[in-house]
């Protein structure tokens, strides 16, 4: 995990500045932004469940509790619910999983961006633009059960990557997977797979 966090950073520090975490943390996110964000997540978490449920086996999935962390339609509830239409994607880009370790290099992104979400959650409910207006569904949708769900995940991790081969799997796809994130946000931003209901 350590050395997972250390090679990440600077991919990690790339979507946070097109995530508007500045904006965030200093309360000045518009609702508009707020909307934008929503679908690139949206957008992003199409891409990785679907690869990840196409590459991990049943058994896979059940260790990692995957059913339980698949947020696409909490997403689209939340931007159906501000008014919003979507439909096919074209633009999104693709990540090939072939075996459990890029699975988790994936999963790695997908569940760091929840973790980070539940004090998102806590900063938006301190900015009146958001809180007043958005369903606020996704930031926060583990509830209580955030901490356990990260700490069952680091512990799949620790537990089963133990060759540097199997670490340079898991370094490399969560990598792409935070290449990818941030495309999907520049997709958000163009609007592109969405239109006003």
């Amino acid at each position: 995990m350590q050395r997972l966090k250390a090679e990440t950073k600077p991919f990690h520090d790339q979507v946070e500045g097109k995530a508007f975490s500045k904006k965030i943390m200093d309360g000045s996110l518009s609702y508009a932004q707020y909307q934008e964000l929503i679908f690139g997540n949206y957008l992003f978490h199409c891409v990785i469940e679907e690869a990840l449920q196409n590459v991990l086996s049943e058994e896979e999935q059940l260790k990692l509790n995957l059913s339980k962390r698949l947020k696409k339609a909490v997403l689209e509830e939340e931007l159906t619910l501000m008014g919003f239409h979507l439909f096919d994607n074209s633009q999104l880009p693709e990540i090939k999983l072939n075996d459990f370790y890029e699975a988790l290099g994936a999963l790695y992104v997908m569940e760091g961006s929840t973790l980070g979400g539940a004090m998102i959650k806590k900063i938006l409910m301190k900015n009146p633009t958001i809180s007043q207006q958005a369903p606020l569904l996704f930031y926060g949708c583990y509830g209580e059960m955030i901490g356990k769900y990260w700490k069952d995940f680091v512990g799949v991790m620790n537990d089963l990557v133990q060759t540097l081969e199997q670490e340079d799997k898991v370094v490399k796809k969560a990598i792409d997977a935070f290449n990818i994130f941030g495309t999907c946000l520049e997709v958000a931003k163009q609007g592109i797979g969405i239109s006003a209901s």
